[in-house]
């Protein structure tokens, strides 16, 4: 708990030490996100690696808050799934090109050639810092996810790292 607080003080920290000048355009509220490549290696403890491809809308509804959906397909050797929910984004800092990101998803599953225990819904808090060339709306991003299962007696433990692309437009 006391490593956790420390995380959540620095985050604010960042967030409070980024003026509202920095903040991008992009990150305003009325902008559009298109993460068009989200893809991701992924380690499970039932399937091990795995190959991600993901699609994701978001809207911002706020200055760095945005909401959305997004669709996805994994692969692995013992079989596949796939899923869609909804998600929601806050821009923790930015400083000239970059910026860090907390995402939160709700995902409902489909598994085909996985143990019935398998999680069909279930959440994925993903931590991430991208980079956006100046004067542009596009930006790539590398981030570790974490998720877990939200139905009692059902496993899924797919954690790793992603890579995240997108574009931004008002």
């Amino acid at each position: 708990m006391n490593r956790l607080l420390k995380i959540a003080l620095f985050l604010c920290l960042m967030t409070t030490l980024t003026s509202h000048a920095q903040v991008s355009r992009n990150f305003n509220k009325g902008s559009h996100e298109l993460g068009l490549g989200n893809l991701g290696i992924l380690y499970s403890n039932v399937g091990g690696f795995a190959v991600s491809a993901n699609v994701r809308y978001q809207y911002y509804v706020l200055n760095r808050l945005s909401v959305g959906g997004f669709g996805f397909y994994n692969s692995i050797d013992e079989g596949e799934w796939m899923g869609l929910g909804p998600s929601a984004s806050y821009i923790l800092f930015t400083m000239r090109n970059w910026f860090g990101r907390l995402d939160q998803q709700i995902t409902a599953a489909k598994f085909n050639g996985f143990e019935e225990r398998m999680a069909t819904l279930y959440g994925t808090s993903t931590l991430s810092v991208s980079y956006m060339p100046l004067d542009s709306n596009f930006f790539v991003g590398l981030g570790y996810a974490h998720s877990y299962a939200l139905n009692k007696g059902e496993i899924i433990e797919p954690n790793g790292v992603q890579v995240l692309m997108g574009w931004f437009w008002r």
